[in-house]
């Protein structure tokens, strides 16, 4: 997927809906994948999260082992909703 030009027709990233909402009133802490549209999506809605009081993650194949298994950790350990690219399976950040 050329990310640039998937980027040029879906616009500024944004967040749709009651993403926030819905997540606090349905899983409410819980570990989730929120797959993103694009690196800046992800780096939006980890932001979202985290403006709302969360700890959240914007996790991708080009971070290193170090920082992947750092970030998985603290999900484990937070139980932290952590975002990923829709491509995460060809890039499998685990």
């Amino acid at each position: 997927i050329d990310e640039k030009k998937q980027a040029e027709r879906l616009g500024e990233p944004q967040i749709v809906g009651e993403v926030l909402q819905t997540y606090e009133r349905v899983l409410n802490g819980l570990p989730t994948l929120f797959a993103c549209c694009s690196y800046s999506h992800a780096r939006k809605m980890r932001d979202e999260f985290r403006l709302n009081g969360w700890v959240a993650d914007h996790i991708h194949s080009g971070l290193s082992k170090d920082d992947r298994n750092a970030m998985l950790n603290r999900v484990k350990k937070y139980g932290s909703p952590f975002l990923v690219l829709p491509y995460f399976t060809n890039q499998a950040p685990f």
